[in-house]
């Protein structure tokens, strides 16, 4: 931990938390009084930053000000090894960050920021109610000077974004040509459905506490090309798109979504070789149709429960499984189901207060196959 002062200013950045030499990431907290020597003193002292995190002590720190941050980014993008910058209850992210992309650097004459390939915008709770988040208003024409000056960036996250009415910007991240990953906390949906249509190589989604009930608004020819697919607390969803919207899906994650996994039609994702699946009852119930299964990951708080008709999903080579109960024992059954996937080479099973008792027969039935260089058993 260490920390930076400007004297002379006697308002400068301070550097919350930084890595030695190399200094892969520096967070740096700003104070209300805006200085452009605040931030490009921590980029001198930091040479080879490659992260950076900027968040105010005052979550409304205003638009008017964005003037002062776009100059203060451009000695940002001096730095020569910066990739990734987030934002943290910066109203005036996207005014500033907009205006800074426009100016060249003055060494190469390169866009500022251009090297930039992971950029996240995130708001702070709500004073009048915590669970809520500020968003930052963004208008359309912002959007685009934002994509034609982040020519590489690759993934970009926003925290309850307030977008201008379609009429003004129907595809708002067109200019996106790298982004290929976006993440949107407590977005509408119709917001979703708009960003997600409008960036043309996405193939990675992740959604957080997003009031969505439908998919399908995200439009069928942006689904068919996702390879991803992240689903944290987005407890209104209930359902896939008909007609196989994401049968190029790879990779699933459901993680506080309750009630998706056992209303899915899994047969309509037979390419699906992984899945993460945290926060649903009895979830190994639900997933043996998906039989292109390579890598299941399941975390239950009711404990494990190993099912017979895990053995249907003949492709799987590792399954990782734990709980938030005190787990001691594994099912009758067990091994006998999992010994019967003849693919599986890999089993993790893990309880969160408790090892499991050596003695039981089902985890020494496991532990025999393993030293016999069948499967490999990791508990605890």
């Amino acid at each position: 931990m260490e920390r930076l002062k400007d004297n002379d200013s006697k308002v400068a950045a301070s550097v919350c938390k930084a890595w030695h030499a190399a200094a892969r990431g520096a967070v740096v907290a700003l104070p209300k009084a805006i200085k452009p020597e605040d931030i490009s003193s921590a980029v001198k002292v930091f040479p080879g930053l490659s992260e950076l995190i900027i968040t105010y002590k005052d979550s409304q720190f205003g638009i008017k000000n964005a003037a002062k941050l776009s100059y203060e980014l451009v000695a940002v993008g001096q730095a020569p090894r910066l990739e990734r910058l987030a934002f943290v209850g910066v109203v005036s992210a996207i005014n500033a960050l907009a205006m800074a992309v426009m100016r060249k650097q003055p060494r190469d004459g390169r866009p500022c920021l251009g090297r930039l390939v992971e950029l996240r915008i995130l708001g702070t709770p709500s004073d009048d109610d915590p669970s809520g988040r500020r968003g930052d208003t963004i208008p359309a024409t912002k959007l685009c000077e934002l994509g034609r000056g982040l020519p590489c960036l690759r993934m970009l996250a926003l925290d309850n974004p307030q977008l201008d009415a379609p009429s003004k910007d129907p595809a708002p991240l067109q200019h996106f040509v790298a982004l290929r990953r976006l993440e949107l906390i407590c977005t509408p949906a119709d917001s979703i459905g708009r960003l997600a249509r409008s960036a043309p190589q996405l193939d990675h989604l992740a959604l957080t506490g997003c009031r969505i009930r439908d998919l399908g608004i995200i439009g069928h020819p942006t689904l068919l090309r996702l390879q991803v697919l992240e689903l944290t607390l987005c407890k209104a969803l209930k359902s896939l798109p008909p007609g196989g919207g994401l049968s190029g899906l790879d990779t699933l994650v459901m993680n506080g979504c309750p009630d998706f996994l056992p209303a899915l039609d899994l047969t309509l994702l037979q390419g699906l070789r992984r899945m993460h699946i945290d926060g649903t009852d009895d979830a190994l119930r639900y997933v043996w149709p998906c039989i292109s299964l390579r890598y299941l990951r399941v975390r239950d708080a009711e404990g494990i429960a190993i099912k017979p008709s895990i053995a249907k999903l003949t492709q799987l080579q590792t399954l990782d499984l734990g709980g938030d109960e005190a787990l001691t024992t594994l099912p009758l059954g067990t091994a006998d189901a999992l010994l019967g996937i003849s693919s599986l080479n890999k089993v993790v099973l893990s309880a969160k207060s408790m090892q499991l008792e050596q003695n039981q027969p089902e985890l020494q039935r496991l532990q025999a196959a393993a030293r016999a260089g069948r499967i490999r058993v990791r508990s605890g």
